[in-house]
Order: structure tokens, then C-alpha cells, then sequence
């Protein structure tokens, strides 16, 4: 319990008022700051920085596949990134799409989705709880979502995430695949390499 100091008991109400507020900023206002301080960077500590490299690989994306939209991409086991990827990845693992949310103005909101990470894990460590990605207007994904709103709830795809260091905070970057044989497949090819 903090108290008083005793030499200030006998000063009076207002000296006592201005000790007890020193007491409370140093505190309720210096200690707190310096601890996030601290914290932040204890948390951002060893993240790698969102390079471009970093960004082609972790593009916060989901390929059109994710919403059946055939497209001629490479196979899974002959992609480079998607070998790259694995390898780099904090968490690669099959997740159900539970909630749909769209936020903000119309031209310049964003979809957020709530992914629940459905075993088993695919490669690197479980992500603690559920994953939350936001997709903006100026997204490619976005308007294939947008299409898709109505029914893509209940959809499972392969989340692949990686955190990083953005300005001294924690920011997760991912990329959205298709949940099919062929890249679970390659997936675990390249988790028996890590």
C-alpha cells in the first residue's frame, strides 16, 4: 500500500494534495510508459522487418483458388514461394472462415475475417487462438471477397503467417491458399526441409 510520507503529514492539505499527485504520476503515468516501452520492443524483439522481399512472399493476399476462380498458376509442388513461404512461416495451418465483417465507409472500408485454425497444424507453432486478417478496398482479394461475401463463411482455406517488426509493433502478415490435396501436399514436402 502506497502512504504518505510522514514529513508531509504535517504540512497540510494542499502539500499532501501535491505529494499524493507526485506519488500518482510517477506512478500511475512514468512506470506505465516506460513498461510498454519495454514491452513493445521485447515482443518486436528478434521479428524480422516487412521488406519488399518479405512482402512478395507474405503479400496479404488470398489467390483467387481460395474462392474456386480457376486460374493457370503453377502446380503447388513446382511453386518457389510457396516452398519459401513454408520455410518462413510462423504458422502454416488449415483454417474455417467463422465470421465476415465489412467496417467502415463504402469505397474506403475493409472485410475483417476471423479464421479458426482447424488441426492439425501444418508446420511451425499453433497460432494462439483465433487469426484475424483485414482485407482493405485497395486489396486484389478484395473484390473477389466482396463477391463471395454471402457464401464464403464456412469456407476452409491454408493460412500461412509471419510476424514482423512495423515500428516497434507486431504486425502479422499472411497469405491465403486454396485447401486442397496438392498443397497440403507440397506444404508437407517443405515442412520435412525446415
Amino acid at each position: 500500500m502506497l502512504s504518505v510520507p510522514t514529513s508531509a503529514r504535517n504540512l497540510g492539505i494542499f502539500p499532501r494534495i501535491l505529494v499524493g499527485l507526485g506519488c500518482a504520476f510517477w506512478l500511475g503515468v512514468g512506470l506505465p510508459s516506460c513498461a510498454s516501452k519495454q514491452s513493445g520492443s521485447a515482443a518486436t524483439s528478434g521479428l524480422p522487418d516487412y521488406t519488399p522481399e518479405e512482402a512478395a512472399l507474405f503479400d496479404d493476399v488470398l489467390t483467387p483458388r481460395v474462392f474456386g476462380v480457376d486460374v493457370d498458376e503453377q502446380a503447388p509442388t513446382r511453386d518457389r514461394k510457396l516452398a519459401e513461404r513454408t520455410k518462413l512461416a510462423d504458422f502454416v495451418v488449415g483454417v474455417r472462415v467463422a465470421t465476415l465483417a465489412y467496417e467502415g465507409a463504402e469505397n474506403r472500408g475493409a472485410y475483417r475475417v476471423t479464421l479458426v485454425p482447424v488441426p492439425p497444424l501444418l508446420a511451425g507453432a499453433r497460432p494462439e487462438g483465433d487469426v484475424e486478417i483485414v482485407v482493405k478496398t485497395d486489396n486484389p482479394t478484395f473484390k473477389l471477397l466482396q463477391a463471395n461475401r454471402h457464401t464464403w463463411v464456412g469456407s476452409r482455406l491454408v493460412l500461412f503467417g509471419r510476424r514482423y517488426n512495423f515500428s516497434g509493433e507486431v504486425a502479422l502478415h499472411w497469405r491465403g491458399e486454396p485447401d486442397t490435396p496438392e498443397v497440403r501436399a507440397a506444404i508437407q514436402q517443405q515442412a520435412l526441409l525446415r
